[in-house]
């Protein structure tokens, strides 16, 4: 008996789109932006993006 080694297969493009909980993460994350305070976080944030777009929409 072996194992079947996992093949990773990028998702469909429908996939790939915010679904209608985003807002929902998005409301969390303002909130503990407020509560924190990193006057950095939105290049970091803006920079990370940047490469999920370049990863996922060539």
């Amino acid at each position: 008996m072996g194992l079947t080694p996992l093949i990773w297969q990028p998702a469909p493009q429908a996939h790939l789109t915010r679904d209608d909980d985003w807002p929902l993460v998005d409301d969390l994350v303002k909130g503990m932006q407020l509560a924190v305070g990193d006057p950095e976080r939105a290049a970091r944030l803006e920079a990370l993006q940047a490469l999920i777009d370049a990863a996922f929409n060539p």
